[in-house]
């Protein structure tokens, strides 16, 4: 069934509804029937228009697509002080030949552009080195020309939706495995910042340290003298550290920092490596943000914080920008 026979069949008047409504209300819900089928006729003759496009050029919209495969960046965890090349291949449909290849990327705001430049069978590009903490957004467009038509396509799919994304470590680089990440945080009644453990063997914490976007060496110190208790985190376990406030149980892990309601930043070292972090955005009462499950890239709100728990399966992905450090 199409998409306009769904809505000529069901869509519904309000004509069933007026059984038993309050007196006097029946002239409020002709005005607002007579609206919502004004607005329902509008819909249909957008989908009409639109239904008439699409025939008049069919040919060209059904063109086959180039295809776009294998891309990635390198290295896979950039320092702020290395050149990224992104790379892609990129193979034109039967009877067609690729025109241009376009990388789009981005930190913060919109979307720049810059051409690829073909190397063989290899279409690639550098980017200059960029600022510590930062999460690069990419994704590339491929177009080809057929018998004086073209057409295009993006990879990822979903292109500016959920481009693909790597993180910028410090000028020291990234800790070489095994790494704990950030798992959850709360920011808001109780501020506290859950590490986990996705390796099959214990890590010990002693000597890093904890702190929001700084450098090596600032912040929360994982002293040797805490011992194991408070330093070494179980395989697949958790580690709750409370940020700048008495902590439920004592503990030696509170930090002398908080967490920022309206969002914040974190960064978890290992001597002058970065192990990890994280940006989040505003964290809501009785809410924390966690990732969707344990140690996986994408960030969810939850409704119910599970400190020193697993997160399980949780809802949607969020749709604010939020990124983990996702490049392991």
């Amino acid at each position: 069934m199409s998409l306009y026979t769904l809505w000529c069949t069901k869509t519904y008047t309000l004509a069933p509804l007026v059984v038993g409504i309050t007196p006097g209300c029946e002239d409020q819900l002709a005005a607002n029937n007579d609206k919502f089928q004004s607005v329902l006729n509008d819909i249909i003759d957008f989908v009409n228009e639109r239904r008439a496009y699409v025939l008049s050029d069919w040919a060209a919209l059904s063109m086959e697509e180039p295809v776009v495969s294998s891309v990635s960046h390198s290295p896979l965890k950039p320092s702020s002080v290395e050149e990224v090349t992104i790379t892609a291949n990129v193979e034109a449909a039967a009877g067609g030949s690729v025109k241009s290849v376009t990388l789009y990327w981005r930190t913060r705001g919109g979307f720049e552009s810059v051409e690829m430049s073909l190397g063989g069978d290899i279409w690639s590009v550098t980017l200059p080195p960029q600022a510590m903490l930062e999460i690069v957004e990419y994704y590339v467009e491929a177009v080809q020309a057929i018998a004086g038509e073209e057409s295009s396509t993006f990879q990822p799919p979903t292109a500016a939706q959920k481009p693909m994304n790597f993180a910028v470590g410090p000028p020291g680089g990234w800790v070489v495995g095994p790494w704990v990440v950030f798992n959850e945080v709360s920011g808001k009644k109780m501020d506290w910042i859950e590490i986990y453990n996705p390796t099959s063997n214990p890590i010990n914490l002693a000597g890093y340290y904890l702190n929001k976007g700084g450098m090596p060496g600032e912040g929360f110190f994982f002293d040797p003298s805490f011992g194991d208790e408070y330093l070494i985190v179980a395989s697949m376990g958790f580690m709750v550290v409370y940020a700048d406030m008495p902590a439920p149980t004592p503990t030696p892990l509170v930090t002398n920092f908080s967490i920022d309601a309206d969002g914040d930043v974190l960064t978890l070292y290992k001597a002058d490596l970065l192990v990890d972090f994280v940006r989040f955005g505003r964290t809501f009462r009785g809410m924390s943000r966690g990732r969707a499950i344990d140690g996986s890239p994408d960030w969810v709100e939850k409704y119910e914080p599970t400190p020193c728990a697993s997160n399980g399966m949780l809802g949607d992905l969020n749709e604010d920008g939020d990124v983990g450090q996702d490049s392991r």
